[in-house]
Parts: structure tokens; C-alpha cells; sequence
């Protein structure tokens, strides 16, 4: 999708979206949603959850 470089899943946001992330502030629009996106695509080269170590409420 858009991490890939791929415009597929941000065309399902509008021109007026906003996304919040508590780390880098609000994102405004399908293009800083993207750039995000892309960003931390780059960042993170794979993701793995302990799941042995979750605690459920």
C-alpha cells in the first residue's frame, strides 16, 4: 500500500483526513498521510508481538 510506495490504500481517504499518531502530531490530508506512511515503512522493517506476555483485561 502506500508504504510500498503504492497509492491503493490511501485513496481510501479523503482530501480532508486527518490522522493523528501521539509520537508526530496530525497528519493533514492524503498527501502528510502518505508521506507517513512511507516514513514508517522505512523505519520499521518488521513487527512481531509476544503474545505470551499480553495481559487481557
Amino acid at each position: 500500500m502506500a508504504d510500498a510506495g503504492k497509492s491503493a490504500g490511501i485513496d481510501l481517504f479523503t482530501d480532508d483526513a486527518q490522522m493523528f499518531y501521539p509520537k508526530f502530531g496530525i497528519a493533514n490530508g492524503k498527501a502528510q498521510i502518505g508521506a507517513f506512511a512511507q516514513g514508517l515503512g522505512r523505519g520499521i522493517a518488521s513487527l512481531q508481538h509476544e503474545f505470551d506476555r499480553f495481559t487481557v483485561l
